[in-house]
């Protein structure tokens, strides 16, 4: 088997940690099918506003969402 550099295992440990966060998860489906603001993901997740905010922000701070 070949291995891979640590570097890219990092990468996706980071990935996976963010991404073990089933609020974060239900917000990736909401948007699985097209672009949504924030409302529109609070309406879907039943979520309330600062907590979708607080874990877009996250996402995209990880590189996982574009603005």
């Amino acid at each position: 088997m070949k291995s891979m550099p640590y570097e890219t295992l990092d990468l996706m440990a980071g990935r996976f940690k963010i991404l073990s966060e089933p609020m974060r998860l239900k917000i990736l489906h909401s948007l699985h099918d097209h672009e949504m603001n924030v409302q529109q993901i609070v309406e879907e997740t039943g979520a309330n506003q600062a907590n979708v905010s607080k874990h877009l922000g996250i996402m995209f701070d990880a590189g996982i969402l574009k603005r």
